[in-house]
């Protein structure tokens, strides 16, 4: 039974250090990033991404109808808002950030760009296949701050 025990205890350190390990491997160099003309890189084919810019159904997320009175600066306030995000970027209407995961420092990048009056966004995971659902349901909780602050049509 110990050495069951001891087994089972040095087979889920092993799992902790190579989630540690992605997690630090994320943090090279980020995918190609930024825009090409008005449009995002495309989302891989793992479902760990979504995008404004493509009409995958799992991968696509509707740029968000800003209200007449948006400002950039109310935009970027919202965003910064986010938990464990850093901004890398931001030229008054496109802006990268990076959002690190708390437990394994796994980064995720987040974009968004305004489009006339739409911000157009892209949410994707630098490393892994899954990410359960993470990019999208940071992708609704910016649509919601911005839309509770008034933000949004």
């Amino acid at each position: 039974m110990k050495v069951f025990l001891i087994i089972v205890v040095i087979v889920l350190l092993a799992g902790l250090a190579g989630f540690a390990w992605l997690g630090h491997s994320s943090r090279s160099n980020p995918p190609r990033l930024g825009l090409s003309g008005d449009q995002f890189a495309p989302c891989p084919a793992s479902p760990n991404c979504v995008s404004s810019d493509t009409d995958s159904p799992d991968h696509s997320f509707p740029p968000l109808p800003l209200a007449a009175n948006a400002s950039w600066a109310q935009i970027v306030e919202q965003v910064t808002a986010l938990p464990n995000l850093k901004v890398v970027s931001d030229d008054g209407q496109y802006l990268r950030g990076e959002v690190r995961s708390p437990l394994f420092g796994f980064v995720d990048d987040l974009e968004i760009h305004q489009r006339g009056n739409q911000l157009a966004l892209r949410s994707s995971s630098r490393v892994g296949y899954s990410d359960l659902g993470a990019n999208r349901k940071r992708a609704e909780q910016l649509q919601q701050a911005l839309s509770e602050a008034g933000l949004l049509q």
